[in-house]
């Protein structure tokens, strides 16, 4: 077994697709109370991160960022998506600030909604997924309370210090990723969902929601956009067979 291991080692890489949409699928058939149908009034998904601290900030910005649409689109919804990792005790904060907190459905809510507001990572894959446009953002506000590994680290608690560190590993970040941040934009190798990125404020980005929302042909367009770019389902069951035919 070992050996036609290692005789596999040097064989040509292969591609077997994305393991983030074939665990969408597994919520196919789940019972939810969420919406799960694209209804008349804009529903919109906020990602607070998954970090106490991050998730903290973003509590005060999207109290902001809903009061700022609610007042201009009356019947806008929004839906707060949390992992199913976060303490189900942090949830009532969000409830009192009208964010409609949910921890379960993430494919079924993408799917009939309308747009999305996160941060980079991997719910930018799932979002391609399930082609759902979105504007991905990092204000610079955020960056005080965003990890960074290694020796940086230590510098990175130093005011200013810290937060010029930060901008400039973003800055080489996007560099080396044709200068975008999600996961659909650096496939694509252009821009599908919105990118906003600097000095920001809650009501910047509402803005930004608000004109996405009522560009229908927009949002179309970036959903056929983002399901062409999904590709074909079927990569777990690749790897296993890539598995099984390298032992």
């Amino acid at each position: 077994m070992a050996e036609s291991i290692g005789d596999n080692l040097n064989a040509p890489i292969q591609i077997i697709g994305d393991l983030v949409k074939d665990s969408l699928a597994l919520e196919i058939g789940k019972e939810t109370d969420e919406i799960t149908e694209r209804s008349k009034a804009p529903h919109v998904l906020l990602f607070p991160g998954s970090r106490p601290a991050i998730r903290n900030l973003s509590l005060k910005w999207f109290a902001k960022i809903t009061r700022h649409v609610r007042a201009r689109i009356l019947d806008v919804q929004f839906t707060t998506m949390f992992s199913p990792f976060v303490p189900e005790n942090e949830l009532p904060i969000w409830e009192n600030a009208v964010l409609n907190p949910v921890r379960n459905g993430t494919g079924a809510i993408m799917r009939g909604s309308d747009y999305a507001l996160t941060q980079p990572g991997t719910n930018t894959l799932e979002m391609m997924h399930c082609g759902l446009p979105a504007l991905v953002a990092i204000p610079f506000d955020f960056l005080n309370a965003a990890p960074i590994g290694g020796l940086a680290k230590l510098i990175s608690r130093v005011p200013l210090a810290g937060t010029a560190l930060k901008k400039w590993k973003l800055r080489q970040s996007m560099e080396r990723n044709g200068g975008f941040v999600s996961w659909p934009n650096r496939i694509a190798e252009r821009a599908v969902l919105d990118e906003a990125i600097g000095n920001l404020t809650p009501y910047d980005l509402a803005e930004r929601i608000m004109d996405s929302l009522k560009n229908e042909k927009k949002l179309s367009r970036v959903r056929g956009e983002l399901l062409e770019l999904s590709g074909e389902a079927g990569a777990a069951a690749r790897l296993c067979d890539a598995v099984e035919s390298a032992c």
